[in-house]
């Protein structure tokens, strides 16, 4: 079971930016270099998911493959930016804070890019494999993967949510 009041609390932020939305949690930018994912549904399964892609993520950044660097578990304010002062009163929720990738999805990635955007892809997810991971919902071309191109030149691809990801034991 865990405990939100065992986690720490990530300092109140002035301005919260939404980002966007899965299947099961809410991403939302709190500096220009960090995000987090809050689960839609507020419950014990929900959260112990959450635990579990934060662990996935940690595994796979210290194997090396290329994903935002995990910042851990926390407890958020439900009203974000809430007073050091009003937090005795807060109902908290619990939050996976990362790295913030301002990537693209490979439909916005330049057509004499894709390729190479798929070898990238394929090279990274070979290293998750070679780590003892299985997934059931990452595609190239799909959400779950960032595409970082500078110069009209693609640098990396960059696996995110692992919400249906599993080791292999």
């Amino acid at each position: 079971m865990i405990l939100i009041d065992d986690l720490p609390l990530f300092e109140p932020v002035e301005r919260v930016r939404y980002v966007g939305q899965g299947k099961a949690g809410i991403i939302y930018r709190l500096d220009d270099y960090s995000c987090v994912k809050i689960p839609k549904e507020i419950d014990e399964k929900n959260y112990r998911k959450l635990q579990k892609e934060a662990e996935i993520a940690d595994d796979l950044y210290r194997g090396g493959v290329s994903v935002p660097k995990p910042g851990g578990l926390f407890r958020f304010p439900l009203s974000f930016g809430a007073t050091p002062s009003s937090l005795k009163n807060e109902t908290f929720l619990l939050g996976f804070v990362q790295e913030f990738i301002d990537g693209l999805l490979f439909c916005n990635i330049p057509n004499f890019l894709r390729q190479e955007a798929k070898e990238k892809y394929s090279e990274e997810i070979d290293r998750a494999r070679a780590l003892g991971f299985c997934f059931f919902d990452s595609f190239y071309t799909g959400g779950n993967v960032l595409y970082k191109v500078k110069d009209n030149s693609l640098e990396r691809a960059i696996l995110i949510d692992f919400g249906s990801w599993e080791k292999s034991k």
